[in-house]
């Protein structure tokens, strides 16, 4: 796999058909599990296509996940999920959401974390 560079929603369109990690809160899957919304750190609503290897297996709503995927799209942009890790409850978003733009907006910092 490629570097993936940590993003929020509104960075999406800078990576369109690149690899990414974004972290966020899961808030629902349609009916056929093959789709899954999410609402990034940067509070921005994201669709995830879930991996095919992974439909059926569903994070609760609630759950703070980082999904790792390509982005698709142009004006929307969906990630295409290759896969999802949890993150612990406590887990502070706005904090998160803080380094992503400060790693973006530091050449030095995206190097160092992968952008």
């Amino acid at each position: 796999m490629s570097v993936s560079p940590r993003v929020n929603g509104a960075l999406l369109v800078q990576f369109i058909n690149k690899p990414v990690r974004l972290v966020g809160t899961v808030v629902a899957y349609d009916q056929s599990g093959q789709q899954m919304q999410m609402r990034a750190s940067d509070n921005t609503l994201v669709t995830v296509l879930v991996a095919m290897e992974n439909v059926g297996v569903t994070w609760e709503a609630g759950q703070i996940i980082e999904v790792i995927g390509a982005v698709q799209g142009n004006a929307q942009p969906t990630i295409q999920e290759y896969t999802s890790i949890p993150f612990s409850k406590g887990f502070d978003l706005s904090q998160y959401d803080r380094l992503v733009q400060l790693i973006h907006s530091q050449p030095k910092l995206a190097e160092l974390f992968g952008h």
